[in-house]
């Protein structure tokens, strides 16, 4: 088992040479031109000096419509070179990137727009008619690239060189996903960057490449982005995650690293049929979200190795996990640089065991988010008692391994057991005909509550409801089996890909749910007798 870098005492604030953006793709682009910058969907290609060349074209246009050190670039565009070179360019001009996800329309687009006031949007074709569709006129031109858009490229002939940024300085703008209220946008400063670059991806090599498969507005893939840039790298840039073609994108691309492989991309990937060419590839490494059964099962039979973390846009993960982590479920401890505390309702620290809400601070300056964007009370609600707030579950163990449990409002309590949705859905998701699942608290009439779990059928798969109850009689407490269950084939999603619980919980039982009681199966205790 390899210890992962974070654990050799080097945590900081990086300097301004260090967390620029800029001056790395300038490094890069002087020792090694002929490197591998980039490789994306289309077939095509950068090297480091062509990732240079075509980024200060970008920004010399840029600049030509006013864009300046300071400003903020809505960088709305799916994941392509574009996208990358758009990113790259308003670094260069020291303005600050503010990518936003292609699947925003009608309030969120607005409210996204609104809360960062950008100097300018840089968009999509197909995405242009979202704009005049708003209720509100957007707050700053738009360039439309892509159809008979512009190219966005002009000579740099008189471009300045960049110079550096420091570490408190803003380096990009990300969204979170809104699943809990309104648009937040969270402030990111060049040092937390760094550390998320350093810290995500450390086992990174220069000769590695790393596919990207998740929108680079979230800070997965940017951190991976990140790493890669620093560790002299190359980036494979699709525009989506597509379980049919990933082991083909694997092997045309020759990727040897995967950031993000959540749950529900393993669950794809794992129930998948066997085929020969399960291990004729040369991924060798991916990031998982716990040390488990499904991420064994992958590394098992794909013959990778994986790393377990714990993250969120608004951290540089603080919680990390050796390769190939034995300790079952857990998605690492603690590295070097942050503190993390188990806490109460009450901010006080729980002992090891018991659950509580993960809550963090740096040992260094800039190194985590520097607030919400015009959110004062948002900021203030998440940083409270100096320590940050995720509304994450967790427990951690003697030895300092830390288990995530489930968001502190998924904890469904039943008949006096607290009940993680997360373990709920593991099992759920694990039955054949489920490709994905969602389970929520549901009033009881008992005056607690009840479990309904939401199901997506896995393609032409038929979903029994009482087969899955059998199912899971057979692999979970008596007091997690759901007594509901609703078989929806669309599930409502963020634009991050999250299931929005919350438009699931508003409706509750529907018309078209299954009642197990009323079906007539009742799940009980196991009795034992006296035992002397």
């Amino acid at each position: 088992m390899k210890t992962h870098p974070v654990w050799l005492g080097e945590a900081r604030t990086p300097g301004a040479e260090e967390c620029s953006i800029a001056l790395m793709l300038v490094r890069r682009a002087a020792q090694a031109p002929d490197a591998p910058f980039a490789l994306f969907s289309d077939g095509s290609r950068w090297s480091n000096g062509e990732a240079l060349l075509v980024a200060r074209e970008t920004a010399a246009a840029l600049a030509a419509r006013g864009v300046s050190a300071g400003d903020r670039v809505v960088n709305w565009l799916p994941n392509s070179a574009a996208h990358l070179r758009v990113m790259l360019a308003t670094a260069l001009l020291g303005a600050t990137p503010v990518p936003m996800n292609p699947a925003l329309r009608g309030r969120s687009l607005q409210d996204s727009l609104q809360v960062v006031k950008p100097r300018l949007i840089v968009t999509h074709a197909a995405l242009a008619d979202r704009l005049s569709e708003m209720e509100a006129p957007a707050p700053c031109p738009a360039v439309v690239l892509g159809g008979e858009g512009e190219p966005l490229r002009m000579p740099a002939d008189g471009l300045p060189e960049p110079a550096g940024t420091q570490p408190w300085d803003l380096g990009v703008i990300l969204y979170t996903s809104g699943t809990t209220g309104g648009v937040k946008a969270v402030r990111v400063p060049n040092g937390q960057l760094w550390s998320v670059g350093r810290t995500h991806f450390g086992f990174l090599e220069a000769s590695d490449r790393v596919m990207l498969t998740t929108p680079l507005c979230h800070i997965g893939p940017l951190a991976a982005l990140m790493g890669a840039i620093m560790a002299g790298a190359s980036v494979i840039v699709l525009e989506g995650f597509k379980t049919s073609t990933f082991w083909d994108d694997v092997r045309r691309f020759e990727a040897t690293a995967v950031p993000g492989m959540g749950p529900s991309l393993l669950n794809f990937l794992n129930k998948a049929p066997a085929h020969p060419d399960d291990r004729r590839h040369g991924l060798r490494l991916v990031n998982v979200v716990a040390a488990d059964a499904a991420s064994r099962a992958f590394a098992g039979r794909f013959g990778v190795s994986f790393f377990p973390s714990f993250g969120m846009t608004e951290l540089s993960v603080p919680i990390v996990g050796d390769l190939d982590s034995t300790v079952e479920g857990s998605c690492g401890r603690v590295r070097d640089g942050m503190e993390v505390r188990i806490v109460d309702a009450h901010d006080m620290e729980v002992p090891a065991g018991q659950v509580g809400e993960i809550v963090v601070r740096a040992q260094h300056p800039w190194t985590v988010n520097d607030g919400y964007e015009a959110n004062p009370e948002a900021t203030v609600a998440a940083w409270r008692n100096g320590w940050f707030h995720t509304g994450d579950a967790a427990w951690r163990d003697a030895d300092g391994n830390v288990f995530f449990a489930d968001r502190i409002k998924d904890v469904i309590r039943r008949r006096g057991e607290n009940i993680s949705s997360i373990e709920v859905e593991r099992e759920v998701k694990a039955f054949a005909a489920v490709e994905d699942a969602a389970a929520i608290a549901v009033s009881s009439e008992h005056g607690d509550q009840e479990i309904l779990v939401v199901v997506s059928p896995l393609g032409d798969a038929e979903v029994v409801p009482a087969d899955l109850i059998a199912f899971l009689t057979e692999r979970m407490p008596h007091f997690m089996v759901p007594r509901y269950v609703r078989v929806l084939r669309d599930m409502p999603r963020t634009p991050s890909n999250k299931i929005r619980k919350a438009d699931l919980r508003r409706d509750g039982v529907t018309a078209d749910t299954w009642d197990r009681e009323a079906a007539g199966i009742a799940v009980r205790a196991q009795r034992f007798g006296s035992v002397a």
